[in-house]
């Protein structure tokens, strides 16, 4: 989806401008709209830069942006799973065992996530947080730095998960 494309996109700069013209006209109010939308769109382009996630979707990133979903993985994991000012569940509980070493990211930037794992596979997680919160299995909530789980940590691990967490919070569960 091309974001000028986007009815949503038009459908707000429409009404807040019209909103604008009726106060104008009524009360005499003069309401800047034009400069703060400008900024906004400016901000959310800056945030697609700097993620390198682009609101098209494809089999090897799945993202969540400015809503409220849920992303169910059964067969295939992709590479990278991205929360960006939205709410998402990440549910990894039915993938199947993997028969190599398998590494995915997550990033969770102004939002918040939820990620469901398989407990029958062999997990390390990787958690980098920043002004956030994460909460691992074992209960370890971790607001700033860094830190490793293992989930049973006598064996290999077949799932690596790099937890980046940035203004938001994740939990993960089994």
């Amino acid at each position: 989806m091309n974001i000028l494309s986007s009815g949503l996109l038009w459908g707000i700069l429409l009404i807040a401008f019209g909103t604008s013209i009726i106060i104008k006209s009524l009360f005499g109010i003069s309401i800047p709209v034009i400069r703060p939308l400008i900024g906004i769109f400016l901000i959310y382009i800056g945030t697609i830069v700097i993620t390198n996630m682009y609101p098209s979707q494809s089999t090897r990133n799945q993202s969540i942006l400015f809503s409220k979903a849920t992303l169910k993985e059964q067969n295939r994991l992709s590479e990278k799973y991205t929360v960006l000012c939205a709410e998402g569940i990440i549910d990894l509980s039915q993938i199947p065992m993997p028969s190599e070493p398998t590494s995915i990211e997550i990033d969770t930037i102004m939002g918040a996530s939820i990620i469901i794992l398989n407990p029958e596979i062999p997990t390390k997680i990787m958690v980098n947080t920043a002004f956030s919160s994460a909460q691992l299995p074992d209960d370890t909530i971790i607001s700033f730095g860094s830190y490793v789980y293992r989930h049973i940590p006598s064996t290999t691990p077949l799932l690596e998960i790099r937890l980046k967490v940035v203004f938001g919070s994740a939990i993960i569960r089994y």
